[in-house]
C-alpha cells in the first residue's frame, strides 16, 4: 500500500500538466426483458438485448486509471458521467483531458477546472 501512495505523490507530467484519457464503450449484458433500465428493444420481432455503458479515465503517462462509472445502457450520458468520474477523484492541479465530442461541454469545463484549478481539454 504504502508504494501504491508513494506512486500517487510522484505522478509523471508532461511539462508540468498530468494527461487524462476519457472514453466509454458499451457492452451487451444477460438478457433480462424485465430490466427496463438496460433493456433495449429494436422493433416488435426482435428479442432485444441488455446494454451496459463503461466511462474510463485514464492518466497517460502514469498508465494507470483515476475513475471509472458504469451507466445503464438506455440512460447513458458522457458528459454527466465525466463529471461525477472528476468529482469523486483525487485529480488536482494541472490536467489536459483528452475526450471525444461526446464528452464536450461548457459544462464539464467548469467542473473539472473547478476540480483541478485548471483545465485543456482536446
Amino acid at each position: 500500500m504504502r508504494d501504491l501512495q508513494n506512486n500517487l505523490k510522484n505522478l509523471k507530467l508532461i511539462k508540468g500538466y498530468r494527461l487524462l484519457a476519457i472514453d466509454g464503450s458499451s457492452f451487451c449484458i444477460s438478457r433480462n426483458s424485465n430490466d427496463e433500465k438496460t433493456y433495449i428493444k429494436n422493433g416488435e420481432d426482435s428479442k432485444g438485448y441488455n446494454l451496459i455503458h463503461l466511462n474510463a479515465l485514464y492518466d497517460l503517462e502514469n498508465r494507470i486509471y483515476v475513475g471509472a462509472l458504469i451507466q445503464n445502457g438506455r440512460e447513458s450520458n458522457e458528459k454527466q458521467a465525466l463529471i461525477d468520474i472528476v468529482k469523486k477523484s483525487n485529480v488536482e492541479g494541472k490536467v489536459i483531458v483528452i475526450g471525444d465530442r461526446n464528452y464536450e461541454s461548457y459544462n464539464v469545463f467548469e467542473n473539472v477546472r473547478e476540480k483541478t484549478g485548471t483545465m485543456l481539454f482536446d
